[in-house]
């Protein structure tokens, strides 16, 4: 029975029927479509056992599905074994690693998106810098600074008009970001201020304000040499 074609998904016994699947079936397709048929539509603790022994499979493509299930499932466990397969080879393990670090990780995991970059080919470096955008609007403006002629080298030299196109493209995005911030942050002070209370609060938005458009700026210079209009 095709794992896609499993109708009433949300009965307890095709949850059964899904993690038997996932733990035996000879076929890898078959067991890594299980398991994120099982993220997808089931929630529990007996789910993260599943997880945890696929990855250790045979697998690679088993191994990057049970890695992504990870951040539904087992949030707090994600980013340790996250880091168990940052140096692995295989791109779709790598491409996992990334998503986790997305989603969960912190400033402390930019290096990981630098070097994988140079170890991955062809369209998974595309799906990297994408997902690259993602993990720096998690972080704090010393890492994106650290990022940006990372990504201006991409958009200088690449052969590829993709990778260019994501590398302008996350730092265009991360320009938006700012520019969100900056007029959220000059909505508050200026309700702040109408109302005359919280003037310490003020001070410090004020002071806050300052630093996003600086960092705003840098980002508006970088796309415009990227040639982002």
């Amino acid at each position: 029975i095709a794992v896609s074609k499993i109708e009433n998904v949300k009965h307890r016994s095709v949850k059964d029927r899904l993690i038997e699947m996932a733990k035996k079936d000879e076929r890898s397709y078959v067991r890594a479509s299980a398991i994120n048929m099982l993220v997808k539509n089931f929630k529990g603790d007996d789910l993260i056992p599943i997880a945890e022994n696929a990855l250790s499979d045979r697998s690679y493509y088993v191994v990057s599905q049970a890695l992504s299930a990870m951040v539904e499932i087992n949030e707090k466990d994600a980013l340790k074994y996250a880091k168990q397969f940052e140096g692995e080879e295989k791109s779709s393990l790598l491409i996992a690693v990334a998503g986790i670090y997305a989603k969960l990780g912190s400033d402390e995991n930019n290096e990981f998106f630098m070097k994988t970059y140079n170890k991955i080919k062809g369209w998974n470096k595309i799906g990297l810098i994408s997902t690259y955008g993602a993990f720096l609007k998690r972080c704090k403006d010393e890492t994106i600074n650290t990022a940006l002629p990372f990504l201006q080298n991409i958009s200088k030299t690449s052969t590829s008009k993709w990778e260019k196109y994501y590398a302008q493209k996350t730092v265009k995005d991360l320009e938006t970001m700012y520019e969100e911030r900056e007029t959220k942050t000059t909505k508050q002070i200026n309700s702040l201020k109408n109302a005359s209370i919280n003037a310490e609060t003020v001070k410090q938005l004020e002071a806050d304000l300052v630093n996003i458009r600086s960092q705003r700026q840098k980002l508006q210079d970088a796309s415009n040499a990227m040639g982002q209009k």
